[in-house]
C-alpha cells in the first residue's frame, strides 16, 4: 500500500510539473511594452512597436508618437497618439509577434482556447477615430515553403472621446485554415479618419 501511495504521489508531482509550464504559457503576455512606457532609444516612440508607413514622423504631420510624462494616460505616464491634419488611408502603429515555444505549445495543445486582445482607446477631440485589430498568420503544415495565409479579426472602432476598454476575443480553431498552424500575430493600432487624432494605452494579448 505504501509503495502504491508513493507511486501515485510521484505521478501527481510529475503531472504538476508538466502542467505548470502550460498554464504559465496560457497566461503569458505576448505583447512587449504593452503599456508604451519604455523608450530606451529615445526616438519618441514606444520600443518594440513600428509605424506604417515607416516614414511617419514623431514631430511633423502626420505623427505617431509617445505622449510621455502626462497625467492624461489611461494608466502610468505614457500613451500612444496618432494624428494628422489631412490625408487618405489609415495610419498604423503595430507589433509583430512570432509565436515561439512555450506560447505555440499552449495554443497547439488547446486549440479550443481563446486569444484575447485588450486595450484602451480614445478618439481625439478633433474628429479622429481610433481602431484596433489583429492579423493572424498561418503556415501550411504540408508545405512550410508555401505562401502564408492571413486572417484579419473584425476591427473595433472607438465611438467616444474618453478612454474606453475594448476587447477582441477569438478561438484559433474557429479561423485556422485546413492543414495550417498559427505562427505569428500582428497587433495593429490605427487612426482610420482622414484627420484628427487617436490615443492608445494599456494593451494586452494573452492566450486564455
Amino acid at each position: 500500500m505504501k509503495t502504491t501511495a508513493t507511486a501515485i504521489a510521484g505521478v501527481l508531482i510529475f503531472l504538476g510539473f508538466a502542467i505548470l509550464p502550460l498554464l504559465a504559457a496560457e497566461t503569458q503576455e505576448l505583447l512587449k511594452n504593452a503599456d508604451f512606457e519604455e523608450d530606451r532609444n529615445g526616438d519618441g516612440r514606444a520600443d518594440h512597436w513600428f509605424s506604417y508607413p515607416n516614414s511617419l514622423s514623431t514631430s511633423s504631420d502626420p505623427v505617431i508618437r509617445t505622449v510621455r510624462e502626462t497625467n492624461d494616460a489611461a494608466s502610468g505616464k505614457s500613451y500612444i497618439q496618432i494624428s494628422r491634419s489631412s490625408g487618405k488611408g489609415t495610419l498604423n502603429f503595430s507589433q509583430h509577434i512570432p509565436l515561439q515555444t512555450p506560447e505555440l505549445q499552449a495554443i497547439r495543445s488547446n486549440p479550443g482556447g481563446t486569444l484575447a486582445l485588450k486595450g484602451k482607446i480614445r478618439n481625439g477631440p478633433d474628429g479622429g477615430n481610433a481602431a484596433i485589430f489583429a492579423i493572424l498568420i498561418f503556415q501550411s503544415t504540408n508545405d512550410p515553403s508555401r505562401k502564408l495565409t492571413e486572417k484579419v479579426t473584425t476591427p473595433i472602432v472607438s465611438a467616444i472621446n474618453q478612454w474606453e476598454e475594448v476587447c477582441i476575443t477569438f478561438k484559433v480553431a474557429d479561423i485556422i485554415p485546413p492543414n495550417s498552424e498559427l505562427i505569428a500575430i500582428d497587433v495593429n493600432l490605427q487612426l482610420i479618419s482622414s484627420k484628427g487624432s487617436a490615443d492608445f494605452d494599456d494593451f494586452s494579448l494573452k492566450f486564455e
